[in-house]
């Protein structure tokens, strides 16, 4: 049974205790998984490097007095100053960051072209010129991303901007790293805003359906920004009342059609500049009221039922 508004009347809410909206088919993820069949998993093939990306680039050797001109200096610091290092100070390894051309200067080697490298096709690169150059017949290069993050903002309970130490990354991680979503927010199509080679695309990602593994959103790539958006009751009672925004949802729940009130015509834009008397009555049923199901076309049986919820609601 659907109990749908006809003539509308009012319901004032003010001190109740009611359960939060969503039901499970809202906010299930991975709704149509299948149980205990393998499926085979695509390589990651890892993240290229951009220009404005800082890199950590040590060689390594059996001979450390041969590999010291190759790898950039420790440097400490204390209290925002930088020092060369030295015992008592915290230290950090300088990185290499890559300019607008998509370069860095490298000891020895000079400028080398890496924008559009995975880090191990960089390691390669700077392996296979020591060695073709006579320099290093045995070195091993370690190419780390040092200021890898993603941004999560919208409906998730810790939003925020993450930096991270590992550049194979989920949309499920970044999410857990701010605490999941809020009961309000859009499972079914999350944003993922990337930049990439002065172009800007926007993925849509459904955390309820398994097919968000196959999106090339699914795995992040550096400065991401993952946008959760609020469910289409919170975006339209977003100056309403908690309380009463949580009852509209428990009743949609119920199959009775609640909705909130009308926001007061001098709120409307349209009429912002329109003469009008303001005594705060308007603005006050606006934050706690909702419209309840009324008029000929709901029976006795319906107004019981609607009571019932609401009672329901006002005992959880």
């Amino acid at each position: 049974m659907t109990v749908r508004s006809s003539i509308p009347i009012f319901l004032i809410l003010s001190l109740m205790l009611i359960p939060s909206c969503g039901t499970v088919k809202d906010i299930a993820y991975f709704q149509n998984k299948v149980i205990n069949e393998p499926e085979a998993i695509e390589k990651h093939a890892g993240i290229v490097i951009q220009p404005k990306d800082m890199l950590s680039i040590v060689v390594s050797s059996r001979n450390p007095e041969l590999v010291a001109m190759f790898n950039l200096p420790v440097v400490s610091y204390q209290a925002g100053s930088e020092i060369v290092a030295t015992a008592g100070y915290n230290q950090r390894l300088m990185g290499y960051v890559v300019d607008n051309d998509g370069y860095i200067d490298f000891p020895v080697l000079g400028p080398l072209k890496v924008a559009g490298l995975t880090r191990w096709e960089l390691s390669n690169l700077i392996k296979d010129r020591l060695l073709k150059d006579g320099l290093l017949t045995d070195a091993v290069v370690t190419v780390e991303f040092m200021n890898f993050k993603v941004s999560v903002l919208g409906e998730v309970n810790s939003p925020g901007t993450y930096t991270l130490n590992n550049d194979k990354v989920t949309i499920l991680q970044a999410i857990s790293l701010a605490r999941d979503l809020t009961i309000y927010g859009q499972r079914e199509n999350v944003c993922v805003i990337r930049e990439s080679e002065g172009e800007r695309i926007i993925y849509e990602i459904n955390l309820c359906d398994v097919s968000m593994f196959n999106s090339p959103a699914y795995y992040l790539q550096q400065n991401d920004v993952v946008y959760v958006q609020p469910s289409e009751v919170k975006a339209r009672q977003s100056t309403t009342d908690d309380k009463a925004l949580r009852m509209t949802c428990f009743l949609l729940e119920k199959k009775v059609e609640a909705r909130p009130v009308w926001k007061p015509m001098h709120k409307q834009p349209v009429y912002a500049s329109v003469p009008s008397y303001v005594n705060g009555v308007a603005e006050s049923v606006f934050k706690v009221g909702m419209c309840l199901p009324a008029g000929p076309c709901v029976t006795d049986d319906d107004v019981r039922y609607i009571v019932e919820c609401i009672q329901s609601a006002i005992v959880k």
